[in-house]
């Protein structure tokens, strides 16, 4: 008995980690739920003069049903443009090379546009004239600007 229960107590008291020996680019806590439909990779995004890379993934919602316009879901870029107030989806499409994104061209950014709120608190780091940090930043966005100093 006493041969069980000693590793036993071990196992429960001794803090262990949950990430040892996975590499940082399959850190499952590197994607953060942004709202119903979006998720965000918060530690691969690329800043550019004027232009900002995220990539996202969108899940079909409840509402989403009976939608024919659009694609529910999917898995790819999202580029903004933010000298041009413009934003690029593009998604990934598995071909048997790797894969590759596709998208529509840019379009103005608008308030209900996904592209939107991301142009709203990462513009300014582009350099591009007129953005300013935002005083009031939801933990997402937090994570994103503490990766990138980081980086």
């Amino acid at each position: 008995m006493k041969r069980f229960l000693i590793p036993l107590l071990a196992a429960i008291a001794l803090p262990t980690s949950v990430k040892g020996g996975i590499p940082q680019r399959v850190n499952p806590d590197k994607w953060i739920r942004i709202s119903e439909a979006f998720k965000v990779d918060t530690e691969d995004i690329e800043i550019k003069k004027g232009k900002l890379r995220f990539y996202i993934q969108r899940n079909a919602t409840e509402s989403d049903s009976g939608q024919k316009d659009y694609v529910a879901e999917y898995q790819g870029k999202l580029r903004i443009n933010c000298d041009k107030f413009t934003a690029l989806i593009q998604g990934k499409v598995n071909n048997g090379f790797g894969g590759s994104y596709v998208g529509n061209d840019w379009r103005a950014l608008t308030t209900d546009h996904i592209g939107y709120n991301f142009a709203n608190y990462f513009c300014y780091l582009t350099g591009s004239d007129g953005y300013t940090k935002e005083s009031d930043e939801p933990e997402w966005v937090k994570k994103i600007i503490n990766n990138i100093a980081i980086a």
